[in-house]
């Protein structure tokens, strides 16, 4: 089973540059750049264990990052960016989960502007689901692949 999730965050508002600037990293030891860094949005504690398992074989680092950035893992390398006149497309892949809690805070700290992430399972044939983050919350959800079933059914 692929855990590894697609997703695009839609950035717009009145200064999309100033939010792109922010969420640039180091570049990725691979030579990618990296647009999408979650270190800055919130950054992991200093001393978290990398090595040392609980009782379920979950590294400390892990479940921190689960718990605090809705993912296990950003990943750094394979990001993709387009921008335009306040509009920026950030394409990013995580590790079991969508990093929904790391937009949130990244958009409580951009008032007036809008996140609109969308993730899906790498590989997956569905459309996905879609948050819309505004002020450091989440105004509106959709899972696709349900409302597209519900109007298939009538409903």
């Amino acid at each position: 089973m692929n855990l590894n999730m697609d997703n695009q965050l839609n950035i717009t508002g009145p200064n999309t540059t100033a939010v792109v600037e922010a969420l640039n990293g180091k570049q990725h030891t691979t030579g990618d750049e990296v647009y999408f860094d979650p270190e800055r949005i919130i950054p992991m504690p200093e001393g978290l264990d990398e090595v040392t398992l609980d009782e379920m074989g979950r590294r400390e680092q892990d479940m921190w990052r689960l718990r605090n950035w809705g993912a296990y893992r950003v990943y750094r390398n394979g990001q993709d960016i387009t921008t335009t006149s306040g509009k920026a497309v950030i394409d990013f892949y995580t590790l079991y989960g969508p990093a929904d809690s790391l937009i949130a805070a990244l958009s409580s700290k951009f008032p007036g502007h809008q996140f609109l992430l969308w993730s899906c399972p790498e590989n997956y044939s569905g459309m996905g689901v879609t948050n819309l983050f505004v002020n450091g919350a989440c105004v509106e959800a959709h899972d696709l692949d349900a409302e597209a079933d519900a109007r298939r059914a009538g409903k």
